[in-house]
């Protein structure tokens, strides 16, 4: 059983679907990890333009 199983089940929906709960679940996970993502590549740009300046 995941975590996310565990939580839907554990809680009181307060009338919305399960569905609808997993759907504003996964939204939230997927830009956290979209910006985790994003955040990497900015500093991987920032590194990149650095090591181009002391040359």
């Amino acid at each position: 059983m995941t975590n996310a199983v565990i939580s839907a089940s554990a809680i009181d929906l307060q009338g919305i679907s399960r569905a609808a709960f997993e759907l504003i679940v996964s939204a939230e996970v997927t830009s956290e990890a979209f910006e985790a993502s994003a955040l990497a590549d900015l500093a991987r740009r920032a590194i990149r333009r650095d090591d181009r300046l002391r040359l």
